[in-house]
């Protein structure tokens, strides 16, 4: 409430004749101190009262100047506002918060007509910068220059940089107005939505530097390129350390702004990702954008394949290295990867791809483990190798998982190589306890593998980790393996893996067929091709790696062939081995022990030793039959009596027909073939000399064309339309 005769906000008009007017500063709440003085008069013929009272002050708040209303929305009241009837002002007051100071802006100068800056006052959080100046005071006579801590100017200078870390008054810095100059600064187009410099002009004493430039310019399409004294650009640049010495307009610069936005061109629900970013920048003079985002993904087997500038794919392609002159959208291309069944197979192209496979299938997601792939290219899986951070450094995961006592998600699909090739594989198990199945797939049922090659690969399996290893499968139960190979190395020590192979570790109800491994083999109970095969055929196969089997324990069998490790129930034909064969148990040339089985048109070149049965064909052999096999290895050993050419052990009633082994073979020494009687039906087989080796190829037609064979005198019968050069010690 005013004095009175002042009511409300403005009061009525001055008496006629020059009566003078009253302006009340009113504190604004009920605690605190009043303005002094608190009424200031207005007499004819001023305008104005000219010069404010001192400020009045509220405990936890700041005083930031007069208004017209209680409530701020009304006009900011200076000492240069027209005062034409009574009127009353109300102190505008901000809260302190705690942990706040204030920034008090002094106009340093009792001048009538002066106007203080606005807000008078700022709040900043400790340790805070001030940010924006208030609007700057002004004073007849006199350019403001800036802020400083002491009134004198000589302290520090405050500008929006300065931090704050308590209160502090700062004093306004004034030059006398002698020698002003006017820098403009022109916007330097006409364009619509477009805006100007703030401010867009400022006044300058002579001989001092601008200062700090105003907020810059916009224009749409476009992006502020600094100041100029020219329009186009060919004058000085302007900053804020130009010294002013007469009025100058500069130019705002532009540079033109071209965007490409990138479309993932789908409108899929889900299972999808943006390109990263969606939009490039082109700024001239640039004429390209600096790189390709992050392709965008696609679930539902699409294979994400470039840009294009037509969504349909028929316009041109975009790369990092394609001109931009202006806005430009392009639009994802997409490869359907294919539905998965046997005319439309799921295409791999990536290292990634497989592995997503993989994490699928190991999932059991029936969307995925029960597809025909279709690899389209080779592929290095190194990524997922050694010392990579994939797997903690233990390697590739296989496709297809099986844990001892725990779960089974096998591969039950079609995986068709395509004749081409992996490479890097490796795989490194130590430590574990839940007796994984390794290789490329862990754990195949009701599947086939076909048409790929695996080229150095390392599998190396310590203590308990694993129960079944091989390069292409660890465990596969009716299925099918065909036209694969592996070349690197398996490699297990002890008793583990139990099962292992340079194409599959345990096989059950399932062919091998066409397929070879040149690795070597190492472990519990391993084969060059297989470590254990049950119910199944092995046919037309080869190794050409050492084999090596050793156990720990009486409990677990050591058995090592150059085919298979362990036969049980099934049948081996028209399959080869060179590599050598040792055991601490059973070792054969072709298989470790026999059960039931049917070894038929193989033979064996390699040394074989044992330290129990060790035999040219077969380490020990229970109710077999062993038909035209030939054994043509240098040495055949074993610290046990268990010993021959073709056999090293028999049981039961076996079946032994059309055997031969090589007549120059070493003679064991203490522990002897026994009797050679010179018979192709008992174990140590009929003998060959080298001239008969070397006069048919076929040997006496056993190995033909009609069942797999490439045959050539001089050479030894081969696979896949290669003959095998002959031993050294077969040579005459």
């Amino acid at each position: 409430m005013g004095p009175e005769g002042i009511q409300g906000e403005q009061g009525e008009q001055g008496q006629q004749g020059g009566s003078p007017y009253v302006v009340f500063f009113n504190k604004n709440n009920t605690s605190g101190t009043d303005a002094y003085p608190l009424i200031i008069m207005v007499s004819p013929p001023a305008i104005s009262v000219e010069f404010l009272p001192s400020n009045p002050s509220r405990s936890g708040f700041a005083f930031t100047g007069w208004n017209t209303k209680a409530d701020g929305s009304g006009d900011v009241f200076t000492a240069i506002t027209p005062v034409t009837a009574n009127i009353t002002l109300y102190a505008q007051w901000t809260v302190i918060p705690s942990g706040s100071f204030t920034v008090t802006f002094n106009s340093n100068n009792d001048d009538s007509g002066r106007i203080d800056a606005n807000p008078l006052v700022k709040v900043i959080a400790d340790g805070s910068i001030v940010g924006e100046l208030p609007e700057s005071p002004t004073r007849p006579g006199y350019v403001f220059y800036r802020w400083n801590v002491l009134e004198d100017g000589s302290g520090d200078v405050l500008d929006e940089t300065f931090i704050v870390s308590a209160n502090i008054v700062v004093y306004a810095q004034w030059i006398e107005n002698l020698n002003v100059y006017t820098v403009t600064f022109d916007k330097n187009n006409n364009d619509a939505g477009s805006t100007n410099a703030e401010p867009a002009s400022k006044e300058v004493p002579h001989g001092t530097a601008y200062g700090i430039l105003p907020a810059e310019p916009s224009r749409i399409g476009y992006v502020f390129n600094g100041w100029n004294t020219e329009p186009n650009g060919s004058g000085n640049t302007f900053t804020p350390a130009n010294i002013i010495t007469e009025h100058v307009t500069v130019y705002a610069q532009w540079k033109e702004i071209y965007t490409v936005t990138f479309n993932k061109n789908h409108s899929d629900a889900s299972g999808w990702t943006d390109p990263s970013p969606a939009t490039k920048l082109v700024i001239t003079p640039a004429t390209t954008i600096d790189e390709l985002p992050t392709p965008p993904t696609r679930a539902n087997a699409y294979l994400f394949t470039g840009w294009n500038t037509s969504s349909n794919g028929s316009g041109t392609v975009f790369t990092a290295s394609t001109t931009v002159s202006q806005d430009i959208t392009v639009y994802a291309q997409w490869f359907k990867r294919g539905t998965g069944t046997s005319t439309d197979p799921y295409r791999i192209y990536t290292a990634e791809d497989l592995a997503y496979i993989a994490e699928r299938v190991n999932e059991n997601d029936e969307n995925y483990n029960s597809l025909h792939y279709l690899l389209m290219n080779d592929i290095d899986l190194s990524e997922y190798g050694e010392g990579k951070a994939f797997n903690n450094g233990n390697g590739w995961i296989p496709i297809g998982n099986s844990i001892y006592q725990s779960y089974q998600y096998p591969f039950k699909g079609t995986f068709d190589g395509g004749n081409n090739v992996i490479s890097g594989l490796y795989i490194n198990r130590k430590g574990y306890s839940n007796h994984e199945s390794v290789g490329l797939f862990g754990y195949i049922n009701g599947g086939t593998v076909k048409n790929i090659g695996l080229e150095n690969i390392s599998i190396n399996i310590f203590d308990w980790s694993c129960s079944y290893g091989g390069g292409i499968a660890g465990f596969v139960h009716s299925s099918t393996i065909v036209n694969c190979y592996t070349t690197g190395n398996f490699g297990g020590n002890g008793y583990t893996p139990w099962y292992g192979g340079g194409i599959a570790g345990y096989v059950v109800s399932s062919t091998i067929k066409n397929c070879y491994s040149t690795g070597d083999v190492s472990g519990g109970t391993v084969g060059g091709i297989a470590g254990s095969v049950n119910d199944s055929t092995i046919e037309n196969c080869y190794s050409t790696g050492d084999v090596s089997a050793t156990t720990d324990s009486a409990q677990y069998l050591a058995a090592a062939g150059g085919i298979a490790g362990s036969v049980d129930n099934s049948t081996i034909e028209n399959c080869y081995s060179t590599g050598d064969v040792s055991s601490s148990q059973q070792a054969g040339g072709i298989a470790g022990e026999v059960f039931n089985s049917t070894i038929e048109n193989c033979y064996s070149t390699g040394d074989v030793s044992s330290s129990q049965q060790a035999g040219g064909i077969a380490g020990e052999v229970f109710n077999s039959t062993i038909k035209n096999c030939i054994a043509l290895n240098q040495s055949i050993s074993s610290d046990y009596f268990a010993i021959g050419r073709i056999i090293g052990q028999l049981y039961g009633t076996p079946t032994l027909s059309g055997n031969f082994a090589f007549i120059g073979m070493t003679d064991p020494g203490e522990v002897k073939f026994g009797t050679i009687a010179n018979n192709a039906y008992d174990k140590n087989g009929a003998n060959i000399t080298k001239a008969q080796i070397a006069a048919d190829g076929t040997f006496g037609g056993r190995f033909t064309a009609a069942n797999g064979w490439t045959t050539q005198n001089g050479r030894l019968p081969g696979l896949f339309g290669e003959t095998v050069e002959m031993p050294l010690h077969l040579r005459e």
